[in-house]
């Protein structure tokens, strides 16, 4: 088992591999915001293996609990960033190739691969339904990532307020909730959100016999999915303020409590000093006392002088006999 001491040695190291795995995902970040994906990837990787040490240095269960957690974050973050590459390399070819006429459905990545529909010809002629699958095909790649990318906005959001105090997990919840406010006003402002075309409606496409929903049905899904999401979110880090603020209260009210508890046993000492002479003002005024600085002197005006004795002179008793 590690010594106390050494477990607070390790929390305030700055080289121990909690800190360093902190560091290189922080690093991972900068580098996956500037488009640099493999690597960030590598960065993930090596913090993995930077916690995975911290682990084994810590029998908390809590911290233990903590770590697993963060580190099966970290194991997927690899898996999530060739993701993204993916979409972002899809978004910009599809951009490239709609001017044309053409979509990426045959080259795309199997995960991102979007199935040919099928439209209804009574709605229109085959002109009208190309220009509708262009714009359904880019409206629905670019819903996805960027509800992809809200989703990964609200996760960085809550790790930046996040961090780890004698082994435990911390969150600082005004700045947290702040910034999740924030974040919501951000994605429902107007400026923010596209309008949806009135003209020309979106035709009914099938698949395979079954109806799909359209583009701006999925993205109303997926925004609602987030906001729904993030009302949960701040509705949980709401409750943990509270709870905060009240442990907080019951804390101060246990310390004052024990200040008052000894201040009452301090009186009532004092009293029984007191009350049997024993304090340490007392003193035994008595001419018998042994204490070694007593000064007491009797008093000579209260008693009168004496009268000399009268002695008899034993040799003039002997002549006389």
């Amino acid at each position: 088992m590690l010594h106390r001491n050494n477990e607070v040695n390790l929390r305030m190291d700055p080289d121990s591999p909690l800190n360093r795995a902190h560091q290189i995902e922080r690093q991972a970040e900068k580098m996956l915001q500037n488009g640099r994906y493999d690597q960030a990837s590598s960065c993930y990787i090596r913090a993995a293996d930077q916690l995975e040490g911290a682990i084994q240095q810590t029998q908390n269960p809590s911290a233990i609990l903590s770590l697993k957690l963060q580190l099966e974050n970290l194991r997927k973050q690899p898996q999530v960033i060739k993701k993204r590459q993916q979409w972002d390399k899809h978004k910009q070819d599809s951009v490239l190739t709609v001017s044309n006429g053409h979509f990426l459905n045959e080259d795309s990545p199997d995960g991102l691969r979007v199935p040919k529909p099928v439209y209804d010809l009574s709605v229109g002629g085959g002109a009208e339904h190309e220009e509708q699958e262009s714009r359904m095909r880019t409206e629905s790649t670019e819903s996805r990532f960027n509800s992809s990318e809200e989703a990964d906005s609200l996760l960085a959001v809550i790790r930046e307020h996040h961090s780890i105090e004698n082994e435990q997990p911390k969150y600082r919840l005004p700045q947290l909730i702040a910034a999740i406010k924030t974040f919501g006003l951000r994605n429902r402002h107007p400026d923010n959100v596209e309008p949806v075309a009135s003209h020309n409606p979106t035709p009914n496409v099938i698949l395979e016999g079954h109806e799909i929903p359209t583009s701006q049905q999925k993205i109303r899904q997926l925004d609602a999915q987030i906001q729904e999401l993030q009302s949960h979110l701040m509705q949980l880090f709401q409750v943990l303020e509270c709870c905060e603020q009240e442990n907080h209260k019951l804390r101060e009210t246990v310390s004052d409590l024990q200040q008052q508890l000894e201040e009452c046993r301090l009186r009532d000492a004092t009293r029984e000093e007191n009350h049997f002479g024993m304090g340490t003002n007392s003193r035994l005024e008595t001419p018998f006392s042994l204490m070694n600085d007593f000064t007491y002197s009797p008093p000579t005006d209260s008693l009168s002088p004496l009268e000399p004795l009268n002695i008899p002179d034993f040799e003039e008793v002997d002549d006389i006999i």
